[in-house]
């Protein structure tokens, strides 16, 4: 997903390692091209992979389907 700037993205994690929780990432490039910064943006109780794209959404980041 693209994020806000040129060079942000935008994740969508379910995780299922300790109970299952979706998290809603930003990930920016920071300086040199191998330096990224990690935002965690959402946090959601459970599968919630359609919910957490629909936040985004919301929140003006632009998200394009995987």
């Amino acid at each position: 997903m693209a994020g806000r700037g040129n060079n942000d993205s935008v994740h969508v994690v379910v995780h299922r390692s300790h109970g299952h929780w979706t998290h809603v990432y930003r990930v920016q490039q920071e300086g040199a091209p191998d330096r990224l910064q990690v935002h965690l943006l959402k946090v959601y109780e459970g599968e919630c992979a359609p919910e957490a794209q629909r936040w985004a959404l919301a929140h003006h980041v632009a998200t394009a389907t995987p």
